[in-house]
């Protein structure tokens, strides 16, 4: 999925791998997103948000909550990894795996929801369930 800015906080560039953690802080809307290979429309990938927080990772479309969790980074690997525990429901205490990049005011973040492989590629292709 990729990520557009719309807070001030985080909109410095750090290049294609490097993610610093208090830069990707704020909320941010959806420019596009794909699923398991396939684009979601432009009216619903519009009202997704995605809530950074120091340790919250929060993912909405309108006011429905998809996704809560905590979050860790892992800045020492190229592209950076992102594990988020699911903090309620049945996703609670399971670890969704990713990578995340920002560059240019852009987060991108390829990642599987729980019980999938963490992604080593930002793609997603049809039966990958990034």
């Amino acid at each position: 999925m990729i990520w557009l800015i719309m807070s001030g906080v985080g909109s410095a560039s750090l290049g294609a791998d490097a993610v610093n953690p208090k830069a990707i802080e704020g909320v941010w809307a959806c420019i596009e997103a794909v699923n398991n290979g396939q684009r979601l429309p432009e009216e619903k990938a519009s009202q997704l948000r995605l809530t950074l927080t120091a340790t919250q990772f929060k993912t909405q479309l309108g006011e429905q909550v998809l996704f809560d969790s905590t979050y860790t980074l892992d800045a020492s690997k190229l592209p950076a990894q992102i594990e988020m525990l699911g903090n309620e429901g049945d996703l609670k205490g399971k670890p969704g795996l990713g990578i995340i990049k920002l560059e240019a005011g852009v987060l991108t973040l390829c990642y599987t929801m729980p019980g999938g492989e963490r992604p080593t590629a930002f793609e997603s292709q049809p039966g990958s369930k990034a």
